[in-house]
């Protein structure tokens, strides 16, 4: 997906920066840079119950001041 979305942003002339990381193992480098942090599908379904608060509270540390989180989980 990484790959399709480096291809995808310089066919429509973005510079983009693409990183991979687990939710609770984001740098701090990113916290508080972002006004919207969003999780789709079942991203946040498939995390170990030990790494889950973790991973809630590094997505919420992402945030500037009044930023939102929206997380999507898809019930099959």
């Amino acid at each position: 997906m990484l790959n399709r979305a480096r291809i995808n942003a310089k066919r429509n002339g973005f510079d983009l920066d693409f990183y991979h990381f687990g939710a609770s193992r984001i740098p701090d480098d990113f916290n508080g840079k972002y006004d919207v942090v969003i999780s789709l599908g079942n991203s946040f379904a498939n995390i170990p119950t030990d790494e889950f608060e973790s991973s809630v509270y590094k997505c919420f540390s992402l945030l500037k001041e009044k930023g939102e989180l929206y997380i999507q989980i898809l019930n099959y």
